[in-house]
């Protein structure tokens, strides 16, 4: 990976930082997916079913007032999916890291 910055101006020190940041942002995301794979695993409902059984509780919460932007979610049929975040928080992490990359000249 630090191989990729070859022809741009960053330091090592800043390649090195650039790696540690999509690493850590990698890795994040494996570790929810490995327990949302470990739940599975123990409870033997699927992510989607866990949450169909926990509906009423998070109505409840709901309807409470708690979750406010949380209500708004849901309303609009947020989806949770794992690499549907992966997918969008690597693109961001990208965007943000060619704008540094160009703005180094």
């Amino acid at each position: 990976m630090l191989g990729i910055f070859d022809d741009t101006t960053l330091t090592a020190t800043e390649r090195m930082y650039v790696q540690i940041m999509v690493l850590t942002f990698v890795r994040g995301l494996a570790a929810a997916v490995e327990l949302e794979h470990e739940a599975v695993r123990e409870t033997g409902l699927t992510s989607d079913q866990w949450l169909d059984t926990q509906a009423g509780n998070l109505a409840g919460l709901i309807d409470s007032g708690a979750l406010t932007h949380f209500r708004e979610l849901t309303e609009h049929g947020f989806d949770f999916d794992l690499n549907q975040l992966f997918e969008f928080g690597l693109a961001r992490l990208l965007d943000g890291l060619t704008l540094f990359v160009e703005a180094r000249g």
